[in-house]
């Protein structure tokens, strides 16, 4: 091969993967405390908290559900026809200089007898426990200790979930999907966002 068609290859690579890499992330979203970059597709907003009413929060779903972001629809999130992702700092936390395990504990406090999967990760640079919760799991832990249960409305969903501290500042990263329908389609554009976590100060 001439080195004149090796560089044309090389150029031509350079151009491609330019031009992937810039269509994956559309926009950065950040709060006083991190900053994400958001893929192509996907819609958020900030300080749309769930679960209580504490900002400092972004809350993103695919474009196929960006009206479920709408102010309307903020208890009305049908994640069984959805699917979200919520970062945010956890002020809920009252404990001061605790370790991330202790954080873990409060955080799933309300995931008793879940089967729950562990695995050590990275978020922002910092020591992180991911965590996933499968509605199916636990479905099949009830049949098999009442085998005449009616499960048939019990949802299937998945959330995966990050725990990471930052001077001494709990936060979390949670994505939830229907496992039947979306988890697997929109987890990969969820893992991206982890990666480009970056806490501000």
């Amino acid at each position: 091969m001439s080195l004149a068609l090796v560089l044309i290859l090389t150029i031509n690579m350079t151009v491609v993967i330019l031009l992937l890499n810039s269509e994956v992330y559309a926009v950065t979203a950040n709060t006083t405390d991190f900053l994400i970059q958001v893929p192509s597709g996907w819609v958020y907003r900030e300080n749309f908290r769930l679960y209580n009413e504490l900002d400092n929060s972004i809350m993103l779903t695919p474009n196929d559900f960006a009206d479920k972001l709408l102010p309307d629809n903020v208890y009305n999130f049908d994640v069984m026809n959805g699917t979200f992702a919520e970062l945010a700092a956890d002020h809920t936390f009252p404990i001061k200089n605790a370790p991330l395990k202790m954080y873990l504990k409060h955080a799933l406090r309300f995931s008793t007898g879940l089967p729950l999967r562990y695995e050590n990760a990275t978020v922002g640079g910092e020591k992180a426990i991911k965590v996933l919760m499968n509605s199916t799991d636990l479905v099949n832990a009830i049949r098999l200790a009442n085998k005449s249960a009616d499960l048939s409305a019990v949802p299937t969903l998945i959330t995966l979930s990050y725990f990471v501290m930052h001077n001494d500042q709990p936060y979390y990263l949670n994505y939830q999907s229907n496992a039947t329908k979306d988890y697997q389609k929109y987890l990969p554009q969820f893992e991206q966002m982890v990666n480009t976590f970056k806490f501000v100060k």
